[in-house]
């Protein structure tokens, strides 16, 4: 992070040579010195850890545009980072398969598919979906053709057999973008085609996989639960809806000023007794939603800057059917997971952000 830091430095003249990247970077710089403000301003004794934590909200994003990195042209950076990925998936799907009985019973209780190297699983899925998509596009603009289109049926395989929940459902909603302008190019017949291989991809897939199968059949009793008004501990999905009521009673009380970093964990417990809910305190978890985050610890300010980045994202990405799928994908990670609370989402949403949108930009 040092050396990203100092290159950035070096190179800094690069960084006035673009164009909507550099609103972008300038707007996470701002949303990285809300922490020590607001640390100070609240007298929170851990700002200084937070800062150093988060610090590859600027560094990683600054130091992309300073060596005018883009997918195409560093596409073996891309190819590196696609084939690791690809690689620990395969080693997952082997470990599954080694120990298929025990997993697929651990996903009927709401657990997850190990990922090998410790990876947290959601993020590790959304990274897959993001290569995957990557790699389609590596198809169209890279010169490593079949390489791209191993890669990306690797991964696509994989993806459906780790059955990460939030990974396969950004897949596919993105994938829709993208999909929606190949789609476009076809003949009428070809069109016919590749709308029955679309629906026929999903449903082959859940009838391949004994683990996707234990994954729906979670997923429905925890939609049921929650609609139910069922028992919801140790159900996923109705934790969270649960959680993100917290949040939003947290940011509802303080709407302007937010309760900063160090307050919001203790405010979040609070608003979970003050709503007399029903799950234990082992399962209060954290928000799992970026937007609803910011709001809570930051009021209406912190709010809209995460508002701004995609909207920013847009407008800078709006010419490329590739920036505008992984707008979508990480668009709805947002709504779905707290990203950019592990430096892991923070470096993750940097590259497929600029990789997308600097391939249009003049850098020369």
């Amino acid at each position: 992070m040092g050396l990203m830091a100092l290159t950035t430095v070096l190179r800094f003249r690069h960084l006035q040579t673009v164009g909507g990247s550099i609103r972008i970077l300038l707007l996470l710089l701002l949303c990285y010195a809300i922490l020590p403000v607001t640390g100070l301003f609240r007298g929170d004794e851990h700002w200084l850890d937070e800062l150093i934590l988060k610090a590859p909200l600027w560094i990683v994003p600054s130091y992309l545009v300073a060596i005018r990195f883009n997918w195409a042209r560093n596409e073996l950076i891309s190819a590196y980072l696609a084939g690791v990925t690809a690689v620990v998936a395969l080693l997952s799907t082997v470990n599954y398969f080694m120990h298929q009985t025990e997993i697929d019973a651990l996903l009927l209780q709401s657990k997850h598919v190990p990922v090998i190297g410790g990876v947290h699983h959601i993020y590790f899925g959304v990274f897959m979906a993001a290569c995957i998509w990557l790699s389609v596009w590596m198809v169209r603009v890279g010169s490593l053709r079949s390489l791209w289109i191993t890669l990306a049926g690797i991964l696509f395989i994989c993806m459906h057999i780790l059955s990460s929940r939030t990974g396969l459902v950004a897949l596919y909603l993105s994938g829709s973008i993208l999909l929606f302008d190949v789609l476009r190019r076809l003949n009428k017949r070809m069109l016919i085609g590749a709308v029955a291989g679309l629906v026929l991809v999903p449903v082959l897939a859940f009838v391949a996989s004994s683990s996707l199968q234990n994954k729906v059949a979670n997923s429905i009793e925890d939609f049921t639960a929650f609609q139910t008004g069922e028992d919801i501990n140790y159900k996923s999905f109705a934790m969270r809806a649960e959680a993100w009521k917290a949040t939003t009673f947290v940011w509802f009380t303080h709407p302007f000023s937010g309760v900063g970093d160090g307050g919001f964990e203790p405010a979040l417990q609070e608003a979970y007794t003050t709503m007399n809910t029903s799950l234990y305190p082992e399962n209060r978890i954290g928000p799992h939603n970026q937007f609803l985050e910011a709001g809570a610890k930051y009021g209406w300010f912190g709010f809209i800057l995460i508002l701004l980045f995609f909207v920013m994202w847009f407008v800078s990405g709006r010419r490329s059917i590739y920036a505008l799928t992984c707008l979508v994908l990480f668009g709805f990670v947002f709504l779905l997971e707290s990203w950019l609370e592990r430096q892991l989402g923070m470096m993750g949403v940097s590259l497929f952000l600029l990789g997308s949108i600097l391939p249009q930009e003049s850098i020369d």
